[in-house]
């Protein structure tokens, strides 16, 4: 048994899909879990969240506007949502801004108003001296932009890193940790794979993405927090390194962007 971290979960949805959650972290932090993040997509879902998992010592919660809900609200609806979420931010309810970004795979129509509430949000994250949590897909030269125009100023993560070699090496250089989910153990993902090669391990981390995306040989299922092992041992074996190791150092990594203490 080695101590491991999931750095991107949603709990509202595992529970949508049937699983315990109450059983299931109960079960994981008896078999070496130690925390995580539980990321926020939308900013009516964070008092539910926090009365959820409220009494997880290891697990925090980020509260944001995922660029999905971008398509279904207006801009004043959503400038209101920002409010709800710097409140909630300022009494400690959440320690992430996110997550935010940009999706032109499913979205790509709403993208001037995307790239706007990514910006806004980024500014949020460094008013209230706090990381972010970025969401980009198919949309790398986007992103890249509004952040070279909006730099996080408290660092962040790229979370469930799809982009290729350069831009990991471009997010590290920005000082925001990659994050990468079970989608490395799909065959078809090389450039992920070397995308992880090239990330150091002080900005490395690692996720789930529950109850999406779940890697082999569980892929197809819902995930939960608990796959993050097979996870963890693909991209030992790929880094040519012990999956203890590797938890370890993501472990030091994951307290160090969050303030945690070992």
């Amino acid at each position: 048994m080695f101590e491991f971290t999931d750095t991107h979960f949603h709990s509202l949805h595992m529970q949508e899909r049937g699983i315990d959650v109450h059983e299931l972290f109960s079960q994981l932090f008896s078999e070496g879990f130690s925390g995580g993040i539980d990321a926020g997509t939308y900013y009516e879902d964070i008092p539910r969240r926090k009365q959820l998992l409220g009494s997880y010592r290891g697990i925090i919660l980020s509260g944001g506007i995922h660029p999905g809900a971008v398509s279904r609200e207006p801009l004043e609806q959503l400038a209101a949502g920002l409010r709800i979420v710097e409140d909630a931010a300022r009494r400690g309810d959440i320690r992430f801004i996110g997550e935010c970004g940009i999706d032109l795979y499913r979205s790509p129509e709403t993208r001037e108003n995307q790239e706007l509430i990514f910006a806004r949000q980024l500014e949020l994250s460094t008013k209230l001296k706090l990381p972010v949590i970025i969401h980009t897909r198919d949309a790398e030269d986007a992103a890249r932009r509004v952040l070279h125009q909006h730099p996080p100023a408290y660092g962040g993560i790229m979370h469930c890193f799809s982009g290729d070699r350069q831009f990991a090496l471009e997010m590290q250089e920005m000082g925001l940790h990659i994050s990468f989910a079970g989608n490395i153990t799909y065959r078809k993902n090389a450039s992920l794979r070397e995308a992880l090669k090239h990330t150091a391990m002080d900005k490395l981390l690692f996720e789930t993405d529950s109850p999406f995306l779940a890697p082999e040989p569980k892929r197809g299922r819902v995930n939960h927090p608990g796959h993050i092992r097979y996870t963890y041992a693909a991209a030992a074996e790929i880094l040519q390194t012990s999956q203890e190791e590797l938890a370890a150092r993501c472990g030091e990594s994951f307290r160090t962007l969050t303030g945690m203490l070992p």
